[in-house]
């Protein structure tokens, strides 16, 4: 006869075992991609970003006027290129100036818990992005400094030039019936000769005109 004992030399039973449940749950924190490509902006910026994960955005920073940066919309769909757009709380167009704004991502998720089919929300914060937006809404101011015509409204040359200002740097264009080649930048305060393509010669140009576009593409 054989007896089976357990080491505190009791009989021994079959123990039925018995498994515990946990919860695990992994959960990454969000990553925000900015795709913006714009260097200057009108008083209603737009930035174009993504998340890896549904998000919503918690908005931060100031604007140049020192106050809150403000955006209305702020849900991203995961994998998907959105377009946020700044402006005041009370949807007035910022003014010209550098705002220096913030986006962070904010996933929410609420797993459903095995052990008892409750559930608790959490959030995961991923790390925040930040626009430096320049907002320019103001054409060039340019001035014409020297005229091709004499006082008499004539010139005597057939590739007749002048002197052009302007207070922003950009690109110089001539329209009308006017046109040059050899030019297409102007610098910001310097004082620019602008040399004509040839004209003909008798004939009468009173349509021409001076356009300096500057970065922002505001046009004079």
């Amino acid at each position: 006869q054989v007896s089976l004992r357990d080491e505190d030399d009791s009989p021994a039973f079959a123990k039925a075992s018995q498994v515990a449940e946990i919860d695990v749950a992994v959960y990454n924190n969000p990553t925000l991609t900015d795709t913006t490509t714009a260097s200057y902006f009108d008083g209603t910026p737009d930035v174009t970003v993504s998340s890896d994960y549904a998000v919503e955005l918690t908005v931060g920073g100031t604007d140049a006027d020192g106050d809150p940066c403000y955006s209305a919309a702020t849900t991203l769909v995961a994998s998907t290129p959105t377009t946020i757009t700044f402006s005041k709380a009370n949807g007035a167009d910022l003014a010209d100036g550098t705002h220096t704004c913030t986006l962070t991502p904010v996933r929410t998720v609420t797993p459903t818990r095995v052990t008892d089919g409750g559930s608790t929300s959490f959030d995961f914060t991923g790390t925040a992005v930040s626009f430096a937006m320049v907002v320019d809404t103001t054409a060039p101011s340019i001035t014409i400094d020297s005229q091709i015509a004499n006082s008499n409204g004539y010139t005597a040359s057939t590739t007749p030039t002048f002197d052009v200002t302007s207070d922003e740097a950009g690109t110089l264009t001539v329209g009308g019936s006017c046109s040059i080649t050899a030019q297409s930048s102007i610098s910001a305060s310097t004082l620019t000769t602008i040399t004509l393509d040839t004209v003909t010669d008798g004939t009468t140009y009173s349509d021409c005109t001076v356009t300096v576009t500057d970065a922002a593409t505001n046009a004079s």
